[in-house]
């Protein structure tokens, strides 16, 4: 069937229901826990709530598109159990997400979780339920790391402009920057943490 309406639930591994893999659109609820997979023929579109317990597995074959009703769950159990979403085309988000830990599992610092990974990532979240763990949209993932760790900052697409001669002390000119922020904390918080190493002018 094309549509889930109800209530659908894959619990275990191994564990099927006839027909879901032809699945394009949730409208209620599908959930997948204790290290169930499913994996589509296509694209979905998530209108309802998507539950991906610790070491369960949603695969799409094709563009995966949250709308502004849908919600997305997704815990970690431990580094190689994590409730992951991987899209084999392009990611719209918008709606909920909620994260949360299973199992008692206490991450460090460091740790981060890919909780989706597609070829492209467009669009955010409209709110972020974090139970210990926080979300951080890239390009090509949803990566969720512990709401309090340290800011992790990538300077990339540097250019220098208006040098005319050699760069002598004292010359003038001007670089430009991108700075993306790999931290689950706000990008806001990330950035005052980059202005305070930067050199007084």
């Amino acid at each position: 069937f094309e549509s889930i309406e109800g209530r659908v639930a894959l619990v275990g591994a191994g564990s099927t229901f006839t027909g879901l893999s032809e699945l394009v659109r949730i409208n209620g609820d599908l959930s997948l826990t204790h290290g169930a997979t499913l994996t589509t023929t296509a694209g979905l579109t998530n209108n309802g709530r998507i539950e991906i317990g610790a070491g369960s597995h949603l695969t799409v074959n094709g563009p995966f598109t949250q709308t502004v009703e849908g919600q997305l769950e997704t815990r970690v159990g431990g580094n190689a159990l994590v409730g992951l979403v991987s899209v084999t085309g392009s990611t719209t988000l918008a709606g909920n997400l909620v994260t949360g830990l299973e199992g008692g599992f206490q991450p460090s610092s460091t740790d981060r979780f890919n909780v989706l990974t597609s070829a492209a990532v467009s669009g955010q979240f409209d709110d972020v339920q974090e139970h210990g763990l926080a979300a951080v949209v890239s390009p090509t993932a949803v990566t969720l790391g512990p709401a309090d760790a340290a800011v992790d900052l990538i300077v990339e697409n540097i250019s220098v402009t208006g040098v005319s001669g050699p760069m002598l002390p004292g010359s003038m000119f001007q670089v430009s920057y991108t700075v993306r922020n790999l931290s689950p904390r706000e990008a806001l918080d990330a950035l005052y943490a980059l202005k305070a190493k930067l050199p007084k002018q």
